[in-house]
């Protein structure tokens, strides 16, 4: 990393060295979990104040780029995983191993109940049909990361199986075994902290940053075949917005 910053430019000390900084995590000059220089040394090569590459520090552990070890410094903060939820469907199992992450689902549930009154509104359901209910945590990288209760129309779904949701997404279920085109996704979303029992669940404190969203799948024939409510991580996701003007009117 070139430690040179341009004085005779309008753009702050702070935020020329929190560029530099930044460009070097990307390109992967520290590996994740690894200890950057210490502000001392940062203000020595930089020629800078503390204060100054303090406040560099400061804004990338704010943008979730660094963490800071109390006692010990700033160390790289685990790569992020980029979701593209607003036009795509959601990050398959496949998707997410082919870019070399570890995938594991974990099933804490797998059940056949008469589903309460939202859900049989949601899924237009009879009082007298049932669905499957799966309780699911995907794990990436040996990090929990996204918690999924799902309900699914047991019409739709015949010799659906622990196997199949352990080795698969749910979506590439739905599309690949069971054949259904999905024309549409609503989905309602929620910035979140979590509770006593999440912080269990994910292995963070309380309070800690989550993304919450309801989950809504439709067939060709507009029929809704999935329903889910969802939680993801906040410090280990980022999402990318793709908006097509051609579309807005």
């Amino acid at each position: 990393m070139e430690y040179d910053i341009n004085r005779d430019s309008p753009i702050p000390y702070y935020y020329q060295i929190q560029l530099r900084l930044k460009d070097a995590i990307e390109k992967g000059e520290w590996n994740s979990n690894e200890f950057i220089p210490s502000e001392r040394e940062l203000s020595s090569k930089f020629n800078v104040s503390r204060i100054t590459t303090k406040k560099a520090i400061i804004n990338l552990r704010a943008e979730g780029y660094l963490k800071i070890i109390k006692g010990k410094g700033a160390i790289v903060a685990k790569s992020k995983i980029e979701e593209h939820f607003f036009y795509n469907v959601i990050t398959s199992y496949q998707e997410l191993k082919d870019k070399g992450y570890k995938v594991e689902n974990k099933i804490f549930k797998f059940e056949i109940i008469k589903p309460e009154q939202t859900i049989i509104e949601n899924l237009n359901l009879s009082s007298e049909d049932k669905v499957y209910y799966i309780e699911r945590l995907r794990f990436i990288n040996d990090e929990p990361y996204h918690y999924t209760k799902s309900y699914l129309p047991l019409y739709l779904y015949k010799n659906l199986n622990v196997k199949d949701l352990i080795e698969n997404s749910i979506y590439d279920l739905l599309t690949n075994k069971y054949k259904q085109i999905i024309s549409k996704i609503e989905k309602v979303f929620e910035a979140s902290k979590t509770s006593f029992e999440d912080s269990k669940l994910f292995n963070t404190s309380v309070n800690f940053p989550l993304l919450f969203f309801i989950n809504k799948t439709f067939n060709t024939d507009n029929k809704p075949i999935e329903f889910s409510y969802n939680k993801i991580r906040g410090d280990l996701s980022k999402f990318k917005v793709v908006v097509d003007v051609n579309k807005t009117n």
